[in-house]
């Protein structure tokens, strides 16, 4: 397979993925705060939070 014919190269070399981030941005990041709002729920992320208020670190 060529480097040209996966779709690494076309999000890489050609540019999709930055030309999607800028559309993004244009639109006010809605896909990008949507994403941090499912991040804060995630578990990993509220056991980080508890555990730094326990240790002084996060009020």
């Amino acid at each position: 397979m060529q480097l040209a014919q996966t779709s690494d190269y076309k999000t890489t070399e050609v540019g999709e993925i930055p030309k999607e981030w800028v559309a993004e941005s244009q639109k006010g990041i809605p896909r990008l705060k949507k994403m941090r709002e499912e991040a804060k729920e995630h578990l990993v992320e509220k056991i980080g939070k508890d555990l730094r208020k326990w240790a002084g670190i996060e009020k």
